[in-house]
């Protein structure tokens, strides 16, 4: 055998050793490295009955078919999910209604919430008690000296509820309840004893709080005039 022929016998045995090892490097990564999505997520959800938590059920089923566990939690709303995630959280997500994301919300380093986006408009709902004067298009001003159920503290509804009352002059002008707003049983009989006249609520047209208020024979769905403002 020549010298040249038992050269480029031997590169080649090197280059072959080479590629062996590449080989064995990349199924070690793939065996041991993690995957981009953890295998258990935390998914801040809404109280019982509201929207935010038939969709949190309904992602836990999606994405178990991947081999994904979704954790469903029932919270207060969109502003408590937003102050648990701006605390920190592994592999952990939330819905939050399209809320003003105030300073005090914001984490104490440098990192900031990230939104994946949009899933879909959320209908904010009015209802008032019969036999109310109230009735088909109304003003914000005309709930003054009503009785209002503006939605649990942490949600994004109680902020919703409070911004448009504020913003109508009328922050001192309505009796605030604090009631339970994700128990139908409970702000029926409080509407039926006079102690609520008029109750804010979010929640798509089939979540099982809109459905049984739509339902209540003592309540009635009112409409806001300049709604598209």
């Amino acid at each position: 055998m020549t010298p040249g022929k038992s050269k480029s016998r031997d590169d080649q045995l090197l280059h072959l050793g080479l590629l062996l090892l590449a080989l064995l490097a990349a199924v070690l990564a793939i065996g041991y490295a993690k995957p981009d999505i953890p295998d258990t997520i935390t998914l801040l959800a809404g109280p019982r009955g509201s929207s935010f938590y038939q969709d949190g059920l309904r992602y836990r089923e999606v994405l178990a078919r991947y081999g994904v566990t979704v954790e469903v939690v029932e919270t207060e709303g969109s502003l408590a999910n937003l102050r648990e995630l701006a605390a920190g959280c592994d592999a952990c997500a939330g819905f939050a209604e399209a809320v003003e994301y105030p300073q005090r919300l914001r984490g104490t380093d440098d990192s900031e919430l990230l939104s994946l986006g949009s899933l879909y408009l959320e209908p904010l709902w009015v209802f008032a008690r019969q036999g109310l004067s109230i009735a088909g298009a109304v003003e914000i001003r005309d709930l003054k000296g009503l009785a209002v159920a503006p939605g649990n503290k942490g949600s994004g509804v109680r902020l919703f509820a409070e911004t448009l009352l504020k913003w109508n002059g009328l922050a001192d002008s309505v009796r605030l309840v604090d009631a339970d707003a994700t128990n139908a049983g409970d702000l029926r009989a409080a509407i039926e004893t006079g102690k609520i006249d008029v109750v804010f609520a979010a929640g798509k047209i089939d979540a099982p709080l809109i459905e049984a208020l739509l339902r209540a024979p003592n309540l009635m769905s009112v409409s806001l005039r300049r709604i598209d403002a």
